[in-house]
């Protein structure tokens, strides 16, 4: 599976990357005349219509917004991560750092304990990622529990996930007019949350105690807030690996309709790009 994973994922970087040449390859000739040739197509296509001038500047004005609502996410995330680092820094619980950091020295990524009264427990950092738990999530869980967490959120460090996530929904920002990503974005998302499920299991050799820990974020999301990567929208199918460990979970990736509009979108875009050149 997560060989699959990391196919999907290598794929829509992949047509992530095509439909943006496609719109660069679009700009390009509505900013500065720039006229690739295309060879049999360029000779066939001949003049646009005033219909087709039509579509052009409608996809000029979707491309301009979806870039500029992926800039705007980028800016966000990191002005996000920024604050969030201060106030780890600010917030930071020297004695229980040090104690988690030598407990798991050999996992290679930094344990950040900060003093909260919500439970947190999460990988943060694009470019290098380190794990943040509260005090309250050590009060909270017991020590099996916590060493699941820490297993767990070390696959999201070993993966890189922080920044796989950041790259998918930025793909997903830029191109909503392709809902096809964000089917692509929630199903690797989900197999991030299974992968570092079944790292946690296989670490400490059971799954009771990762069952313990749903049960009690579930019923914590009900009374207070939560920062925990294991109460989030990939619950269902988490619980169907746990309850069902022989049977193959099946997360789907498309939805016809979802699938056919994006077809149809790269096809417009194509033939907005090739007419152009015309």
């Amino acid at each position: 599976m997560r060989m699959k994973n990391q196919f999907t994922f290598g794929l829509t970087i992949l047509l992530g990357g095509v439909v943006w040449l496609q719109i660069l390859l679009l700009w390009l000739q509505e900013l500065f005349g720039y006229n690739p040739q295309w060879g049999l197509l360029h000779d066939i296509l001949g003049k646009p219509t005033q219909l087709d001038l039509l579509v052009y500047h409608g996809l000029y004005v979707l491309t301009l917004y979806g870039g500029l609502k992926a800039l705007w996410f980028l800016m966000e995330q990191f002005i996000l991560e920024r604050n969030w680092n201060k106030t780890i820094n600010a917030k930071l619980h020297k004695s229980y750092t040090q104690k988690m950091n030598r407990k798991f020295a050999d996992i290679g990524f930094r344990i950040m304990v900060i003093e909260d009264d919500s439970v947190v427990a999460m990988t943060c950092n694009f470019i290098v990622p380190r794990i943040v738990v509260s005090t309250k999530a050590i009060q909270q869980f017991s020590d099996r529990e916590l060493d699941t967490v820490i297993w767990h959120e070390t696959s999201h460090c070993r993966n890189r996930d922080p920044l796989r996530s950041l790259i998918l929904r930025t793909l997903e920002k830029s191109l909503p007019y392709l809902p096809i990503f964000k089917r692509f974005t929630h199903y690797i998302m989900v197999w991030m949350e299974l992968l570092a499920d079944q790292n946690s299991i296989r670490k400490m050799r059971t799954a009771q105690d990762l069952a313990s820990i749903l049960l009690k974020c579930s019923q914590l999301m009900r009374r207070q807030s939560v920062g925990v990567g294991f109460a989030d929208a990939a619950i269902n199918y988490r619980i169907q690996q746990l309850v069902v460990p022989d049977q193959e979970v099946k997360v789907p990736i498309f939805e016809y309709h979802s699938l056919i509009f994006s077809i149809s979108s790269v096809i417009l875009l194509t033939a907005a790009v090739f007419g152009s050149c015309a």
